[in-house]
């Protein structure tokens, strides 16, 4: 996915860049997010002259490369030379203090692209940044949530077409625990939905709205080393380790004994051990793993996406899911108890 997407004058979809999915803890709303989406960074505006252009350009690539202060910088440069009155360089600065968790500048560089706004759908981007934001906020301050659901509404507001904003509404009412409320709205919405990937989504949260305060495992597919393929939807029913490593990762080898052991001992009915390799050529990784008999389920992440999706910035990195795909346990690193620690883990949630 490019780091930004380019949103047609009569689209009615916002889509949020891929680089941010890492942000924020991984739960339902966030799993959906390739879905339903915040929204996304604007394309580079006609009518914004070459200087301009190329600086966001720049500051785009950093993104990409995460390189967020290079980013920054472009950014404010852009908007300087737009004499403060740049929403694609605004929004994109806002992007890089959502990605570097400085939620409070956020908010104000959000504000500073409302006020450049020029249509509803860049109003309704610069309400939903500020949501986003709020989100993040609400991990230490829940009462946040109460202004993350405002400022969706707002965006709903200033674009009354974009159906993603109104099921933010809906969620954030769930997370809030206005069960009654948020149920109301989702089937409120559900017409609109009809036939689309999003009414699936809605009637998931209509049946079951604790869903909106669990930790859920974004959703992703791949295929295995023996070329069969794998989603998360299809591991429903069965307890999930995504076990994270590479072959140049000192303690990922370590744990290989324990890895194979913990994965031989599992009734592949009730649960499974999957190894996502992450920063190793093709060829290193099917010679590791062949040498060293991993024989559970392989997947090789070339482009990182996984990884990606999944937040992960080191190595070994274990998700353990539930039978539903929720996020019951996550470990950085092994240790000499780190074994046990996951076994035990896992027999309570067998017996559940």
């Amino acid at each position: 996915m490019p780091p930004f997407t380019s949103l047609s004058a009569d689209s009615t979809r916002l889509t949020f860049p891929r680089n941010l999915l890492t942000l924020l803890d991984m739960r339902f709303f966030l799993v959906i997010l390739t879905v339903v989406g915040f929204a996304s960074a604007p394309a580079i505006a006609q009518g914004l002259n070459e200087d301009v252009q190329n600086e966001i350009k720049i500051a785009r690539f950093a993104m990409e490369q995460k390189e967020y202060g290079e980013a920054a910088e472009h950014f404010l440069n852009a908007n300087k030379l737009m004499k403060g009155r740049c929403f694609e360089c605004l929004s994109g600065l806002v992007e890089v203090r959502l990605a570097t968790g400085k939620n409070q500048q956020a908010l104000q560089d959000a504000g500073r692209a409302l006020l450049a706004a020029r249509t509803g759908r860049q109003k309704a981007i610069a309400h939903i940044h500020r949501a986003t934001a709020f989100l993040q906020l609400a991990e230490k301050e829940p009462a946040r949530l109460g202004d993350a659901e405002a400022a969706f509404r707002l965006a709903v507001a200033a674009d009354p077409k974009c159906l993603d904003c109104k099921f933010n509404v809906g969620y954030v009412l769930l997370k809030q625990g206005k069960d009654a409320e948020g149920v109301q709205f989702l089937k409120a919405l559900l017409p609109e939905a009809k036939g689309k990937p999003l009414a699936e989504d809605i009637q998931k949260l209509i049946e079951k709205p604790e869903r909106a305060r669990k930790d859920f495992a974004p959703e992703f597919s791949a295929i295995l080393k023996t070329g069969e393929a794998v989603s998360l939807k299809q591991l429903q029913g069965k307890l999930v380790l995504l076990d994270f490593w590479g072959a140049w990762c000192e303690p990922c080898r370590a744990s290989l004994p324990s890895l194979k052991r913990l994965a031989e001992s599992l009734d592949p009915a009730k649960a499974v051990v999957i190894s996502i390799d992450e920063h190793d050529s093709r060829e290193t990784w099917t010679q590791f793993v062949e040498k060293n008999g991993m024989t559970w389920p392989q997947i090789f992440d070339e482009n990182g996406e996984l990884a990606e999706a999944f937040a992960v910035d080191s190595a070994p990195h274990y998700f353990l899911l539930d039978q539903e795909g929720v996020i019951l346990a996550r470990y950085d690193g092994w240790s000499a108890t780190r074994e046990q620690e996951i076994r035990k883990r896992l027999e309570t949630a067998i017996r559940k």
